[in-house]
């Protein structure tokens, strides 16, 4: 309800009118200093504390992943140049067919880690027609990893042979 604070132009204004008029100013006045003031420090630091957490996420050398979303399976890969030293960003593609006459199809690309590594997830336990060839590459030069379904989790060891 809004109080008028004099109720006509010309008169002067009641004790009770200038008590009201008093009391809605410092109605107007209070709910900005407590929305404003009061809220102001913790969402700050809230925003900051949250800015902290992302940023130590960042830092961490996390594996790189990607999910074919079509079983329980997975393979990490490392990958190294002959002196055994991890190769960063080297490229892993897959493609393959499934369904119903294979008429669906996905192809699957992930880059490696600084520490050579990366786990692809989600393979088929049963392979139809012949095992998955992964292929590897770095710096133009590929090599291949079949992947059969025998063993649900895999480690692979891939040596590219650099330049």
């Amino acid at each position: 309800m809004l109080i008028r604070p004099f109720s006509s132009r010309f008169q002067r204004p009641s004790l009770a009118e200038v008590a009201a008029a008093a009391r809605w100013a410092e109605r107007r006045r209070g709910a900005h200093r407590r929305i404003g003031l009061r809220a102001a420090g913790p969402v700050a630091a809230m925003v900051f504390l949250f800015c902290l957490g992302g940023l130590a996420q960042t830092a961490s050398d996390a594996l790189p992943s990607i999910n074919a979303g079509l079983g329980p399976c997975s393979v990490e890969f490392t990958v190294t140049n002959q002196k055994f030293q991890p190769l960063y960003n080297a490229q892993i593609r897959v493609h393959f067919k499934y369904g119903f006459w294979g008429i669906r199809r996905m192809d699957l690309q992930i880059g490696t880690n600084s520490a050579g590594q990366a786990l692809v997830k989600g393979l088929p336990t049963r392979l139809r027609n012949s095992p998955l060839v992964f292929v590897v590459s770095y710096d133009g030069v590929s090599e291949n990893w079949y992947y059969t379904g025998l063993d649900c989790v895999n480690q692979a060891q891939v040596v590219v042979n650099t330049r």
